[in-house]
């Protein structure tokens, strides 16, 4: 398989072995693939990854947000679907980035990684204080979102979707005490509710150094937060400090603030996907 002139071993799909595609134009699969597609499956071959069983419409779907994780995210991972678990580490926004790690006794199927409220996490490996070149996630331009496959809601381990060790700091959740949801603002609450109860899309903005936005789903709000720190501490996911959560997490991703109408394009493709996957249409 060859990607820029350089050949990557052949890689394995339901048991075959491919050793050419369309690439640059030429046939992979039957199918030419988007640019962006040949990039995580040459990082799939490189780290021994097998990948999604239906390459035509991973291909659909990588159409569908390619523009957007240009544009906005940083990381952007996606649990559901075929692929093995090594696939679902990789960061599709950057697929030559730092890959996830999961830890504990998570559950990993079709439609997304589950927390069992004890010791199951996502580490992104990604730390916004770090400030690399080209990074999108700032202090003052900032989100984090997830597509949530399952929430029990308003307890913090049944209903938690992120967060950092060591501080009540960049957490966000669908809880009941919701003025705890943070972006950027350190241990500061936000001067109201934020609701991101339930499942289906959920977006946490940093728009100003005062104001942050919540979306949850086709639903949309402001608040007034002052930002304070990128705090030192990678982002994990179904995780705050010491707390875990029993949360299912369909894709989750970082990166600049979302304006809503682009929340709004992320939650038609995300539902196509799911659509395509044979599972209920919740972004």
């Amino acid at each position: 398989m060859f990607l820029n002139g350089k050949q990557y071993q052949s890689f394995w799909l339901n048991g075959k072995q491919y050793d050419k595609g369309y690439l640059n134009g030429k046939q992979i699969l039957g199918e030419t693939l988007h640019s962006h597609t040949v990039r995580i499956l040459a990082r799939a071959t490189a780290i021994g990854a097998t990948p999604p069983t239906n390459i035509a419409h991973f291909d659909t779907y990588v159409r569908s947000m390619v523009a957007i994780w240009t544009e906005y995210c940083d990381v952007f991972f996606r649990f559901r679907g075929t692929g093995d678990t090594n696939f679902k580490r990789i960061n599709l926004a950057n697929p030559e980035g730092a890959l996830a790690d999961f830890y504990g006794g998570y559950t990993l199927d079709i439609s997304g990684f589950k927390g069992n409220g004890v010791n199951a996490y996502v580490d992104t490996n990604f730390n916004p204080s770090l400030l690399v070149s080209g990074q999108k996630y700032q202090l003052n331009d900032a989100s984090r979102g997830a597509i949530v496959a399952q929430s029990d809601g308003g307890s913090y381990v049944s209903a938690l979707i992120d967060g950092v060790l060591g501080s009540p700091s960049n957490q966000m959740g669908g809880f009941t005490q919701a003025n705890s949801n943070r972006i950027n603002s350190g241990t500061s609450n936000t001067s109201g509710n934020t609701d991101f109860i339930g499942i289906g899309l959920k977006v946490f903005n940093r728009i100003t150094s005062s104001l942050v936005v919540a979306i949850n789903k086709s639903l949309f709000a402001e608040f007034r937060s002052n930002s304070s720190i990128l705090i030192n501490q990678k982002q994990m996911i179904l995780r705050a400090n010491n707390f875990y959560s029993q949360s299912k997490i369909s894709s989750y991703f970082m990166g600049k603030s979302i304006p809503f109408e682009v929340s709004q394009q992320i939650r038609t493709a995300e539902n196509a996907d799911m659509a395509n996957l044979g599972l209920p249409q919740i972004a």
